[in-house]
């Protein structure tokens, strides 16, 4: 793969007031891990830094950094995790891993979609998982993205780390891990989830003369039972004519 040129210096290994002061004069104080044993502190240029991340992807380009100073030399080496202030996004501190061409190194790299699902051209949605897949490779093996073709996928169809053959690259992610997958349609989604909800409420509905339902409107009180709270009592029936009245 391409290897890109940076510029940087040597500093001294200083607490925050140092880094604050390199900043204030356009600066990033950076840290190279895993050189010969030893981490070195080095400076780039605030500038040059941010160009540079607008064509290269964090972790899957070589950098071949020439360092000035009073330890001048050449070495091989990625960029590991770029820290940024949250209020205004400008670049904090940077660390390095330096790098054996002739040894294997774990990098992410940036998975890219090709194509159209059927099952998108048939209404479904596109869900992207996995924007990246960290593999393990030599150096001079790094890709730089990872296409992956989607147009066959049909709703209800996904992709999956165990899915993937990529000569040359070792995938440390779980293989049970998705990668893409075409779901149904929102508004289906929606409409199962509301049959779903009509059917639980219509199973919540106490039925009639079941213990505890209320009597029908106009429907007497079961045999034995109190009448219902303030209401009153049910007249006499009239006597039949020619009859006694009852309890006489």
């Amino acid at each position: 793969m391409a290897t890109v040129e940076m510029a940087a210096e040597n500093r001294k290994s200083e607490r925050k007031g140092g880094a604050r002061r390199l900043r204030q004069v356009g600066k990033i104080p950076a840290i190279v891990y895993g050189t010969a044993g030893d981490n070195l502190p080095i400076a780039v240029e605030s500038h040059m830094f941010e160009q540079l991340l607008r064509h290269v992807s964090i972790g899957n380009v070589i950098l071949d950094v020439k360092l000035k100073g009073e330890e001048s030399r050449d070495l091989k080496a990625i960029i590991k995790e770029v820290q940024r202030d949250p209020r205004n996004s400008k670049v904090l501190h940077i660390d390095f891993q330096h790098i054996d061409m002739s040894k294997k190194v774990r990098v992410h790299v940036p998975v890219i979609l090709k194509g159209t699902p059927h099952g998108v051209k048939e209404g479904g949605l596109l869900e992207h998982l996995m924007r990246e897949l960290e593999v393990e490779c030599l150096p001079a093996e790094i890709p730089t993205e990872i296409p992956l073709d989607i147009s066959a996928l049909d709703k209800g169809q996904s992709i999956h780390v165990r899915d993937l053959s990529l000569p040359g690259l070792h995938l440390t992610d779980s293989p049970e891990r998705t990668v893409v997958a075409v779901l149904a349609k929102a508004k289906d989604a929606a409409a199962d989830a509301v049959d779903a909800a009509v059917a639980a409420s219509a199973t919540a509905v106490v039925a009639p003369g079941a213990k505890g339902a209320a009597p029908a409107k106009g429907a007497a009180p079961a045999k034995g039972a109190a009448p219902a709270k303030g209401a009153a009592p049910a007249k006499a029936a009239a006597p039949a004519k020619g009859g006694k009245p009852a309890g006489k």
